[in-house]
């Protein structure tokens, strides 16, 4: 049985084909085999970058952690500061209302004396003014012992008569001593006023 020559033509075609790829590939695979070490370097650059990607991942969520931690504590001081304010709020308003209450009865009080002819400019311009010596108070002064006697003008309180004082608030005993905050508060309210 012969083979028609056509049919050797197509093989050899074919065989042409088929040689032409196979040093195209072959030239291929020497390129990449020559360019193996660079491919190396690269695929060690690639993992390096995934490993220091992975620590910064690390270090933002650490970062995050610690801001969250600075918040949540900025957060409870400033309820803390915000329930303090509004207790000396509150007290505030109670002292307004005592005092309201107290500026009431000496109104009265003293109407009710000018009704009975009591002139208190008259009474309070025949007082002595000269300064009140008082005893230094324990603890007063600086820390070597060195206190020094308090002076208060007599025209600096209000006279009242003996008969006429007012009482003394009886729910002022449960008054803690201010506190720092307390008294810059107060000192920030008289100013604006």
């Amino acid at each position: 049985m012969t083979i028609p020559p056509f049919v050797d033509a197509l093989v050899m075609l074919l065989l042409a084909v088929t040689i032409y790829y196979s040093m195209k590939l072959n030239k291929r695979l020497s390129n990449l085999r020559a360019n193996k070490g660079e491919f190396e370097a690269l695929a060690l650059q690639i993992t390096q970058a995934a490993m220091q990607a992975e620590a910064c991942i690390v270090d933002l969520k650490n970062a995050a952690s610690e801001a969250d931690q600075i918040i949540s504590g900025s957060m409870r001081k400033a309820e803390l500061i915000r329930d303090e304010i509004t207790f000396m709020v509150e007290r505030g308003e109670l002292a307004v209302t005592r005092l309201d209450k107290v500026l009431g009865e000496a109104q009265k009080q003293e109407k009710t004396a000018m009704d009975r002819g009591v002139d208190f400019k008259e009474r309070a311009a025949n007082l002595d003014h000269s300064p009140i010596k008082r005893e230094p108070i324990l603890g007063a002064g600086d820390f070597e012992g060195d206190s020094q006697n308090i002076e208060l003008e007599a025209s600096s309180a209000p006279y009242y008569p003996e008969s006429e004082k007012p009482s003394p608030l009886s729910s002022d005993k449960d008054l803690a001593p201010r506190s720092k905050e307390e008294e810059e508060l107060l000192k920030t309210l008289r100013s604006m006023r």
